[in-house]
């Protein structure tokens, strides 16, 4: 592996309708202390999202392909993109996100010293920086990070602690991980896609972790969303993201993902019961039987998925030199 001076990035941003962003993001990346490449996949914004980029001092290699192809297959273009170049290091970065001068420096000290982990991610603030982002915090308390909280209000944190998920929102992902467990899946279109990419890192036994000391900023509300805000048809479409998570799970067998399911529907339809929130409930039996309608398809691909995390070099990236292509076929 080389060291982390000489480790080639490149920045994954996948944008949409970015112009109120997209300025700072790209800002942020001038002043690494890494020199970084970029590329970015835009979904077919409508604002100034592509002229800002290409009036930016930052070069940027940019890929426009006409259409919204969600968070995950826009990034899937950029990795592709990246590896093509010999990247060594890809660092998935939202375009409401921004990083500090050393973050890539200490994510990539951290990862040279530190082998089994696949994926690391800053220590994300909100846009202001004066605190954790909120929802980021859930994924900081025990058993999911045993030791973050204990060990900063004691001060003796540690420069890495593992995690059981942190959000895609800025990742720095290794070569290595992509050419074994392949992309995002396009099963998912927007959300659930990095929890299912978690799953089969750890498929793999390898591990995600946080790097303290290196930070980055999501300037995005700070409040949980509820769901009741949402028209009925997002509702529907975000209910079925974490049924379809726990039946892609690897690291469950297909039936103790079935109980695990069952089990999920029960426990969110009682708590809805307990508000009276009868449509949510609803839903809640809609979003079940969705996913199940893509049993077929679930099923198949948890033995793709398998078989390919088994074999020498993920399918999805063992054809790289086709990329260009790939991209005009869009």
């Amino acid at each position: 592996m080389k060291p982390p001076i000489s480790a080639k990035v490149w920045v994954a941003i996948v944008t949409y309708n970015a112009s109120k962003y997209i300025n700072k993001c790209l800002d942020s990346l001038l002043d690494s202390s890494v020199p970084c490449n970029v590329v970015i996949v835009d979904n077919n914004s409508t604002d100034d999202t592509i002229d800002l980029i290409n009036r930016h001092p930052k070069e940027v290699k940019v890929i426009t392909v006409g259409k919204n192809l969600g968070f995950g297959q826009g990034n899937n273009l950029c990795i592709q993109h990246a590896l093509t170049q010999n990247a060594d290091y890809v660092f998935l970065l939202n375009q409401d996100a921004f990083i500090v001068n050393n973050t890539l420096e200490e994510l990539l000290k951290v990862s040279y010293q530190n082998p089994e982990y696949y994926i690391l991610s800053p220590l994300q603030l909100n846009g202001t920086g004066d605190s954790i982002d909120y929802q980021f915090s859930f994924y900081l308390w025990p058993p999911s990070c045993n030791g973050f909280y204990s060990d900063f209000v004691l001060g003796k944190g540690k420069e890495l602690y593992e995690l059981e998920f942190a959000n895609a929102a800025m990742w720095l992902v290794k070569k290595d991980c992509f050419l074994k467990i392949g992309g995002f899946d396009p099963i998912f279109f927007q959300y659930g896609e990095d929890n299912d990419f978690v799953n089969r890192v750890r498929y793999c036994g390898y591990k995600i972790g946080i790097c303290p000391k290196a930070i980055g900023f999501h300037d995005r509300p700070q409040q949980m969303l509820s769901l009741s805000t949402l028209p009925i048809r997002k509702r529907l479409q975000r209910r079925n993201v974490p049924y379809l998570i726990i039946m892609m799970d690897l690291n469950k067998t297909y039936g103790a993902c079935v109980l695990a399911t069952i089990k999920e529907l029960v426990g969110q339809s009682l708590r809805r019961l307990e508000k009276f929130e009868l449509i949510n409930i609803l839903i809640e039996i809609l979003a079940f039987f969705n996913v199940f309608l893509l049993t077929g398809t679930i099923i198949h691909k948890r033995k793709i998925n398998r078989e390919e995390i088994n074999g020498p070099i993920h399918k999805e990236f063992s054809n790289l030199h086709n990329f260009n292509s790939k991209i005009i076929n869009l």
